[in-house]
């Protein structure tokens, strides 16, 4: 970049971000007590055990091997959480993606050589070598390791200097990372988190830092499973590099002479390792960690393939063939109007009923669903289209709406399915099969309304009794 500039370059390191690879906003990690997730709690503690020196010489002779640390890792790497950002007393985990393009050529001793970390500034603000112009230089290799050039920081861990708060030192999670995922985050958490397909938090990535109670391990964890979508879409693998410097702190002099000893486990996973029995030693190294299902297989979930959904049965009225029998949510157990033609598999439009109390828990939790006239609204979770009451009193939706519903959610509406004691409504007969548009009015929210024009009218003193009528009748 600076080739045939002979007047010195100035530099000064600004956190500017390359398009591609910018990050979000920062992540203060002051004032919060709990542990994100059990998951990150585990890692944590675990890392924590295993850097404990013990006292007995024997076992202080066969810690400093590291095999204990080493298990750690494989054992992490088959786990549903996985150390991205590990820092204890004696242990350093790093990890970063890297196309599967640049490890092609795989150089096993330029990978042992990789020096990175999540505290490397990505981009600078450059100016002189010749140049009267300020330009923005971005930093595209991974340090001491040409084969990581174009490595994707997950982490970045950034340090805000002259601030005297605890939390001076913070973490940042990729932004291209944060958007692909849908994750957000959340610092009651203490996490970047979304919904799940219940509707409840889930914690994604989760972060301990020094401003946290837990003072003596740093530590980003990220879910394997929405890592695992990441890396098949972008074609990449997961590089980690991985520190363990086992020794007294106060009885270590220096390293004695000597050649270090390579050791191949496998193709992903090899590391440097020099030994002074029974007084130190290191065990450095990298770990490649790979998607574990087959590439079509993560990418039909990411698209929607649900082809190992759970389904439940439903009593239902079967209207194409008269019947009232269980009718599977499995679309392969029903047929529409336009495939009907040589089956006499039950529509699925076949409204199946339930105890009008099924409707109960979504009314009652207003701050995670949401019920319509017709429809009820899981967050950003799920949505069931259409349901009704009939003059029974019944509750019914439809076998090809209620297939939506995430397993959990079925079961919960299978557990209130009874026979139908009446049809379905006149408004969903006019509106879902005959397409027409309903003037049907709620009896429930013309008495709200009725009730709302006699608060309008209240004297001070009446209102709150209207009020009061309002809430009662808003929780019906």
């Amino acid at each position: 970049m600076h080739s045939g500039n002979i007047l010195p370059t100035t530099r000064i390191l600004i956190a500017v971000v390359p398009p591609l690879y910018s990050w979000t906003s920062s992540v203060a990690l002051a004032d919060r007590e709990a542990v994100p997730s059990y998951e990150h709690k585990k890692i944590i503690e675990e890392i924590r055990s295993l850097d404990e020196v013990p006292s007995d010489p024997e076992d202080f002779s066969a810690w400093i091997r590291g095999d204990a640390h080493v298990d750690f890792l494989r054992q992490n790497a088959r786990s549903d959480e996985l150390v991205i950002y590990g820092s204890g007393e004696y242990s350093f985990v790093y990890a970063a993606v890297v196309p599967n393009g640049r490890l092609a050529s795989l150089s096993q001793d330029d990978l042992l050589h990789w020096t990175g970390d999540p505290y490397s500034s990505i981009a600078s603000y450059v100016w002189g070598g010749g140049r009267d112009d300020v330009w923005v230089e971005r930093l595209t290799e991974s340090a001491g390791s040409r084969s990581l050039e174009g490595v994707v920081q997950l982490v970045f861990g950034r340090r805000f200097e002259g601030w005297s708060g605890s939390d001076q030192t913070y973490f940042e999670i990729n932004l291209e990372y944060t958007h692909v995922t849908g994750i957000h985050w959340r610092p009651e958490q203490r996490a970047y988190c979304r919904f799940n397909e219940n509707g409840d938090l889930q914690q994604v990535v989760s972060v301990t830092g020094r401003s946290d109670p837990v003072k003596d391990v740093l530590c980003v964890s990220f879910v394997w499973a929405p890592l695992e979508e990441y890396l098949a879409a972008s074609n990449s693998t997961l590089v980690r590099r991985f520190d363990f410097t086992l020794l007294r702190r106060n009885n270590f002099a220096k390293w004695p002479e000597g050649s270090e000893t390579i050791i191949h486990e496998s193709d992903r996973l090899f590391y440097r390792q020099k030994v002074d029995p029974g007084v130190a030693a290191y065990t450095t190294g990298v770990q490649l960690i790979g998607p574990r299902r087959p590439h079509r297989v993560i990418f039909g979930s990411l698209q929607g393939d649900h082809t190992d959904r759970k389904y439940v049965e439903f009593i239902a009225h079967d209207w194409r063939n008269s019947l009232v029998l269980k009718i599977s949510t499995d679309p392969k157990s029903t047929t529409n109007y336009f495939e009907a033609h040589g089956n006499s598999l039950p529509f699925e439009l076949s409204p199946a009923f339930f105890r009008s109390d099924v409707i109960l828990k979504y009314k009652t939790d207003k701050d995670k669903y949401t019920v319509g006239e017709r429809d009820v609204t899981c967050r950003a979770a799920w949505h069931l289209r259409a349901f009704d009451v009939n003059e029974a009193g019944q509750v019914f939706a439809y076998i090809c709406d209620l297939r939506n519903l995430p397993y959990a959610e079925q079961l919960h509406w299978q557990s209130y399915n009874e026979p139908p004691k009446a049809g379905i409504s006149d408004r969903a007969i006019t509106s879902d099969f005959k397409g027409d548009f309903t003037t049907f009015k709620d009896p429930l929210q013309e008495v709200l309304s009725i009730v709302k024009s006699w608060q309008d009218e209240c004297t001070p003193g009446g209102r709150c009794v209207m009020t009061g009528c309002l809430n009662g009748l808003a929780h019906l």
